[in-house]
């Protein structure tokens, strides 16, 4: 359970992360496109380490701590570069890719505790580090992105779809994507369940949350990006964020 936690959450979303983040990101900041070859050692460190890190999961925890902390190398090596980028910037607007930094920075340490928690044998610290990360980490990558880049793509293919993203709409997403990273660590490493009013707690945050994210989803186009596949599929995923939400709710409050 431990490894298919860590490969399902860190297996590929830093991977796409270093092929999204350094071509926009340089739109975003106003610099040169930077090449390919500029990502390769850490694209291979981290290819490398996940090879040792599948192997040992099934052969020995020595050589997935090794393999996963390769991949931690190589994604450090990746989110330093792309916070590069954002301090060579000078346009006005950085807040996305500075929440994006923070996103990946969070990722970062994520994989290296995780490392760590597998080396040690510790499979509860392990998986608590990486649902953190999930949230805390890729999760505010994802909500940022769909925040710049939901209404921008949609009112490019539906124009009779106005672009509606509020500055104080991009802090309620982090903050909610943040606030459950807590409580998911807490879950896993809690050895009996939580008292009721925290469980109530959680459940409100949940539910208020889902109904956020699946009105957004209606505001920003979901019905009406369906006659367009492409950008369809940007739009349900999206959505399955609310669904997620909301069974999350639904789940604690009973």
């Amino acid at each position: 359970p431990t490894a298919h936690a860590v490969v399902m959450t860190f297996g590929f979303m830093p991977l796409f992360f270093a092929g999204f983040l350094f071509t926009a990101g340089p739109r975003w900041l106003g610099l040169p496109p930077v090449t390919a070859r500029a990502l390769l050692l850490p694209v291979a460190t981290m290819g490398l380490g996940w090879l040792l890190a599948w192997t040992g999961f099934h052969l020995d925890a020595a050589l997935a701590a090794v393999g996963l902390a390769l991949v931690a190398c190589g994604f450090a090596l990746l989110t330093g570069r792309f916070a590069l980028l954002v301090l060579r910037s000078r346009v006005a607007d950085r807040d996305h890719p500075a929440l994006v930094l923070a996103g990946c920075t969070v990722a970062a340490l994520g994989l290296w505790g995780t490392a760590a928690a597998v080396a040690f044998g510790l499979d509860a610290m392990a998986r608590a580090a990486t649902v953190f990360a999930l949230w805390a980490g890729i999760g505010v990558v994802f909500v940022t992105v769909a925040h710049r880049m939901i209404p921008f793509f949609t009112a490019s293919a539906l124009p009779f779809v106005p672009v509606w993203r509020p500055r104080a709409l991009l802090g309620i997403l982090v903050a909610l994507l943040v606030m459950q990273a807590p409580f998911a660590a807490g879950d896993v490493l809690s050895a009996t369940p939580w008292p009721v009013a925290l469980q109530a707690l959680h459940a409100a945050v949940e539910l208020a949350g889902g109904a956020l994210l699946l009105w957004l989803a209606l505001r920003w186009g979901l019905m009406q990006s369906l006659a367009n596949r492409l950008l369809a599929m940007l739009h349900m995923g999206f959505f399955w964020l609310g669904v997620a939400f909301t069974l999350g709710g639904l789940s604690h409050a009973l």
